[in-house]
């Protein structure tokens, strides 16, 4: 069974400009999970009806670049 090592990370309160620099260091760090989406729904839906997802498919996109794997939470 594969173990993994991780972290609960909240990149929707971090400027898209800095995931790849906390990416690197967490990969450094030997993690390979982060657990997301938690707590994120005033990000996902800022306003009723309003749905924004952009800064989480980047994320994703970048983790999965970085080979680190996503545990998406329920907002």
């Amino acid at each position: 069974m594969k173990s993994f090592r991780g972290i609960a990370h909240y990149p929707e309160y971090w400027p898209i400009e800095r995931y790849a620099t906390d990416l690197a260091l967490m990969k450094e760090a030997g993690l390979s999970a982060i657990r997301v989406g938690e707590f994120a729904w005033s990000s996902l839906e800022p306003r009723e009806g309003q749905f924004t997802t952009e800064w989480l498919s980047e994320f994703i996109r970048q983790a999965r670049g970085a080979g680190i794997g996503i545990l998406m939470c329920t907002p």
